[in-house]
């Protein structure tokens, strides 16, 4: 017979209360009330059960105004998984502190943070913030099944960009809106039975690919980040060496693979001045070596430089230094 996974519940902020104790074979646990004493609000859990190892709880607590600022140990949440479970959980409201004690670790997450788990069994403890209201989404499921559902490749991909590769690994991560929403629909109110499931099963898919897509989308932005910063890099040295008129930033663009802005706004970044601002700077203050080292005409070193004009490269010299290009090559007067 294949083992099932098990869920057992102490809750602490009503220890006299008993367990909660249920497992995969059980039936879906209702809309169930959490033991909380009195002035310390309400809260509801329910789980649903989608099949293929997958499985959903939702829990809402509110609290009184009076418990503002106060963190609250709910429960101890420990069991037993058949195989290594993926596990996610997402705060629509509300702040929670989480105690991994597999991993050895304290987490906290709230809406646009999402916390995620690689555990072989089931042992945590969350705290909630009693400053405002919490509502919590955790989907668990067997890392095979992630595997079965979005794809091999796509899932260890997940597992990876998400910092939970090993076994056991717990993290956060910030995770947008748009995405998290998916998870927050997965149990609706006004479906009932296997509408209701068939609906979950597909939202809980829906989410896992569009968390996966958006993963990766990060993953593939750092790439790109990575490698315009080498880009840029280069750029300048070949700047630094390049004589005569420079190419247009478009052309610069093509040529090291990246959006004319992105180059140019990546090249500020690094160098503190865009692209030309640095050429400018660079080439008149190369020039005034020049100028004071050799006896190169100021024409072609103007043309040397990409200007258009010997005057244009008088003016800009001016500007960069207070006074003309000319005046380093005054020779003083006899005596």
């Amino acid at each position: 017979m294949q083992a099932l996974t098990t869920w057992n519940l102490e809750w602490l902020i009503s220890p006299e209360t008993e367990k909660l104790c249920f497992d995969r074979g059980w039936a879906d646990l209702e809309r169930t009330a959490i033991p909380m004493p009195e002035g310390c609000g309400q809260g509801f859990i329910e789980l649903c059960h989608l099949g293929q190892g997958m499985d959903i709880l939702r829990g809402t607590v509110s609290f009184p105004a009076a418990m503002a600022g106060q963190l609250v140990p709910m429960a101890v949440a420990k069991g037993s998984v058949p195989e290594p479970m993926f596990g996610v959980q997402s705060a629509k409201s509300g702040t929670v502190l989480i105690r991994e004690r597999r991993v050895g670790v304290e987490l906290i997450f709230h809406k646009g943070i999402t916390f995620f788990q690689h555990v072989d069994r089931l042992d945590i403890e969350p705290v909630v913030d009693a400053s405002e209201d919490l509502e919590l989404t955790i989907i668990t499921m067997g890392v095979p099944v992630l595997a079965t559902l979005i794809g091999e490749r796509a899932a260890m991909s997940l597992l990876s960009a998400t910092g939970i590769e090993a076994l056991p690994a717990a993290s956060t991560r910030l995770v947008p809106p748009t995405v998290s929403q998916l998870l927050y629909d997965t149990l609706p109110p006004s479906l009932s039975g296997k509408m209701r499931i068939l609906f979950s099963q597909a939202k809980t898919l829906e989410y896992l690919c569009a968390l996966a897509v958006f993963l990766e989308g990060g993953r593939e932005t750092q790439k790109s980040s990575s490698r315009l910063t080498r880009a840029v890099v280069s750029l300048r040295k070949e700047l630094e060496r390049h004589e005569g008129k420079v190419p247009s930033l478009s052309e610069l663009a093509r040529q090291y693979g990246a959006s004319a802005k992105a180059l140019n706004h990546e090249f500020r970044n690094q160098n503190g001045k865009s692209i030309y601002a640095f050429i400018a700077d660079h080439r008149l203050t190369e020039s005034h070596g020049v100028l004071e080292r050799t006896d190169i005409p100021m024409k072609r070193l103007a043309a040397n430089l990409g200007y258009s004009h010997v005057n244009h490269f008088i003016s800009a010299f001016r500007k960069r230094f207070g006074y003309p290009p000319g005046s380093l090559r005054r020779k003083p007067a006899s005596p």
